[in-house]
Formats: structure tokens, sequence, C-alpha cells
């Protein structure tokens, strides 16, 4: 039964393109439908592996803007800044950061107990891309630190 199904359909299909008039236009007609629809999955295709591969690309090629640990000293800065001064405890403090070579932040300022001096420190340290904390915190009325006598946190 399959077979004779099979033997009717491929009669009807060679009918319908071998039509003495009208199987030249189905022939070509068929050809370009068919050539078209190639064309499109083959543009799609070349579409799907060249933006694989600039994928890729871009996965393999490192950035140092990309790497959030290695960030310019101003980025570090601005980022150190608002993380930290986020705290209502160092809004309002007289605290001024700087950020020397390779992520070293220096920090200058007066802050009223001990204990806020190591937490400010410990929150700065604990900022992404940050790599030693300087300190020159001191309390109030007393002299700022000098270089030898500055907490120095790695």
């Amino acid at each position: 039964m399959k077979k004779l199904m099979t033997a009717i359909m491929a009669g009807a299909i060679l009918e319908y393109f071998l039509d003495p008039d009208h199987g030249t236009r189905r022939r070509n007609v068929t050809r370009d439908r068919i050539g078209g629809m190639a064309r499109r999955y083959t543009k799609q295709a070349n579409r799907y592996v060249a933006g694989t591969t600039q994928g890729l690309q871009a996965k393999m090629t490192s950035h140092p803007h990309d790497n959030p640990d290695q960030v310019d000293n101003k980025t570090l800065k601005d980022r150190v800044e608002s993380e930290v001064l986020r705290n209502p405890k160092f809004s309002r403090a007289p605290i001024n950061f700087n950020v020397e070579e390779d992520s070293v932040v220096v920090i200058h300022g007066e802050l009223p107990h001990p204990e806020d001096i190591d937490q400010l420190i410990n929150e700065v340290k604990a900022v992404r891309g940050v790599k030693k904390v300087v300190s020159y915190l001191h309390l109030p009325n007393t002299p700022a630190p000098n270089k030898l006598s500055a907490i120095i946190v790695d």
C-alpha cells in the first residue's frame, strides 16, 4: 500500500512539473523559491557564525577596563568615596582620599573616635580594587601622623 501511495505521489509531482502548458513556469518558480530559501538560510547561518566568532574574540581579548580590579586612579578614588561616604558616620567628616600608584589609597582627616578610624580603614580596604591603605587619620586636638607613624594596611 505504501509503495502504491508513493508511486501515485511521484506521478502527481512529475505531472505537475512536466505539464506541457505550465510545467516550465512551475519549474522556474520552484527553482527560484528554493534558491531564495537557500540564500536566506545561508545569510542567517553566516550572521550566526560571524556573531559567535566576534563574541568569542571579545571574550578572549582582555581589556584593562573590563577587569574591575584594574582601574585608573580617578575611578578608584570615586569608587572609594561613593562606597565609604555612603555611611552617615563618615559623610560629613573632614576626610580626604587620594589614590597613588598601584591602587594605594591614602586617607587624610580627623575622626572623633579611634573605633571610627579603624572602621573607616576597614571599609576603604574592602572596596574592590584597593590593594593597600595608608592612613593619616587622627583624633581631634591631636597632631596628624607623619610618614613614620602612618597606619599602613595591606
